[in-house]
């Protein structure tokens, strides 16, 4: 919606506009009726125009000047009073539209329904998405827009939050639906209340986040996870990954069989230190060919003597390189295998 255009039926915050000029004539209209009938049967009426005016100051002026003085000041009264009822209403306009513009550049479908289940905002992106246009939602409750199961989803999370009066989250099957194919998304849902009356529930906010393409994402990662796992068993394989900035070292359970560990993972990082048990002779020149990668961002791959768990020194082959993990840190990490003769 651009500023200036007419909001529709929905958001108008009063049925029918506010004008200045017609409470000032209505005020002025009306006060000019009484000052008549006070003026034509003042004894039946107790008021100011029956007043001795001259003994209070003001000039002895005929009835119907006086009638039309207080008019005027009742028209000019109420033409005030309405300025600034008018003034309110369409500073509350302005507040609506903006808040329908804010909605209209959010990127995930978002939408409100009032305290009746009626929608009443609709924003661009739930159109692209629901392949459904806002003046069609509006006024319909999702009962009237989408299948059953989507909708008894939809009132289940709706409930939640009512009962717990917080945003609640969760995730929903999208069926196809006007022209739209299905897809997966989070709906969090959030009541909004009265300031006066904080039980009394004035509407709900839902957002729709889609996760379809990330879900397909994350299946192909697990299943690619799925074929390394299983490579690296067949390869008899394990895993070892250090933090490059705090040096702080972590291996899967094979590395750890590897070395004749028979414990746990968690016990076998508090007893294990690469640094100490490599050989030796081989000390020297496997750490400063591995600082030397770390710096360079270069691939490390050399062979090794290391003293495993059982008290017995093995030859292995390690392949690394550094890379830069999902939190932004610097890893280097590869796998190690049993050498062979």
């Amino acid at each position: 919606m651009k500023p200036g255009t007419e909001l529709p039926p929905h958001l108008q915050l009063m049925e029918r506009p506010i004008h200045p000029w017609r409470w000032g004539v209505s005020a002025g209209l009306g006060q000019g009726l009484l000052g008549a009938a006070v003026a034509t049967v003042p004894d039946a009426w107790p008021s100011p125009y029956t007043l001795d005016l001259a003994a209070v100051g003001l000039p002895d002026l005929p009835s119907a000047a006086w009638v039309l003085s207080f008019s005027l000041i009742a028209g000019a009264i109420g033409w005030q009073l309405g300025r600034r009822q008018r003034q309110h209403q369409l500073g509350g306009e302005r507040m609506v539209r903006r808040l329908f513009e804010v909605i209209d550049l959010l990127p995930d479908p978002a939408a409100v329904r009032d305290a009746q289940g009626r929608y009443v905002l609709w924003n661009r992106a739930a159109e692209q998405r629901y392949g459904l246009r806002a003046a069609h939602a509006y006024g319909h409750r999702p009962q009237e827009l989408f299948p059953p199961a989507f909708v008894a989803a939809l009132a289940a999370i709706e409930q939640r939050a009512i009962d717990t009066q917080e945003s609640v989250e969760e995730r929903v099957d999208v069926p196809a639906a006007y022209g739209r194919p299905a897809s997966r998304a989070w709906v969090r849902m959030s009541p909004i209340y009265y300031s006066s009356e904080p039980k009394r529930l004035r509407g709900i906010v839902s957002v729709v986040t889609d996760i379809t393409e990330q879900e397909q994402r994350d299946a192909a990662a697990r299943a690619e996870h799925a074929k390394l796992e299983m490579a690296l068993e067949a390869s008899h394989a394990g895993i070892w990954s250090v933090d490059v900035e705090t040096g702080s070292a972590r291996y899967d359970l094979a590395y750890a069989r590897l070395l004749h560990w028979e414990g746990d993972l968690e016990t076998f990082h508090q007893e294990f230190d690469f640094r100490k048990r490599l050989h030796p002779e081989d000390r020297d020149t496997i750490l400063a060919a591995e600082a030397a990668s770390m710096k360079a961002g270069l691939p490390f791959a050399h062979d090794y003597r290391i003293l495993c768990m059982d008290g017995k020194y093995r030859a292995f082959s390690a392949r690394g390189r550094p890379l830069v993990d999902a939190d932004g840190r610097m890893r280097f990490i590869g796998i190690v295998i049993e050498a062979t003769a």
